[in-house]
């Protein structure tokens, strides 16, 4: 996937909920890893789909 979005490892924010699932792997391949808290049924896609706008816009 980083290929094929042209980014190194170093370059990319993982954002994750969770400590076990979110953390250990992006961390492996030399990404930074953050993590945020939801309320439980909550979506981050929302979230992500309104910074992938602003990123965009630039």
């Amino acid at each position: 996937m980083l290929q094929q979005l042209g980014c190194a490892a170093e370059e990319v924010l993982f954002v994750g909920d969770s400590v076990e699932a979110d953390l250990g792997g992006p961390w492996s391949i030399g990404m930074q890893a953050c993590l945020i808290k939801g309320h439980r049924g909550s979506r981050l896609e929302p979230l992500f789909r309104h910074l992938v706008w602003q990123y965009r816009q630039g």
